[in-house]
Formats: structure tokens, sequence, C-alpha cells
């Protein structure tokens, strides 16, 4: 699990009373020029052929989203577990 140990420094954007964007440190992003969700799935379930049925495993992955509209975008995840079923 990543914890990061720094509260990186905040900023407002034009017309924000408040500091509340940061800059993600470059070694924390997925970088890729082809599908943005296939690259977030290969970094996050990397060793899901192998480790396809432990629990603890697919837990702690658990991919968080904002929105029931982004969560539907990941619907495609599954497609890679049942190649494993």
């Amino acid at each position: 699990m990543l914890f990061i140990n720094f509260l990186p420094p905040a900023v407002a954007h034009e017309g924000e009373s408040d500091p509340s964007w940061i800059t993600i440190p470059d070694e924390l992003l997925i970088h890729t020029d082809g599908d943005k969700i296939d690259a977030i799935v290969q970094v996050v379930y990397k060793d899901v052929p192998t480790r396809y049925s432990d629990v603890d495993y697919l837990k702690e992955r658990a991919i968080l989203t904002p929105t029931n509209q982004v969560a539907e975008n990941y619907k495609r995840v599954r497609s890679i577990f049942s190649a494993y079923q």
C-alpha cells in the first residue's frame, strides 16, 4: 500500500479563495499514449494472472472513482478477471 508522508503545497486557482490544488509527483503518475483505463489496470493488477483468486490482493487494489459515470468505464476490468475463471 502506498503512503505519502508529506503534504505538497496547495494552490488556489483563479476565482478560488482556498488553496486546494496540488501537483502530483511524476513518479506517482501513470504515463501512456494508449488507453488510460487499460494502463491503470495493468499497473494496479499486474499480478492478476497468478493472484486472481487472492481476496486480499484484490482488496488492496480497489480502484476508487469519483463518479458512477467513471465507474462505468471500469466495467472493462471484469473482462480481465473472466479470463482466469
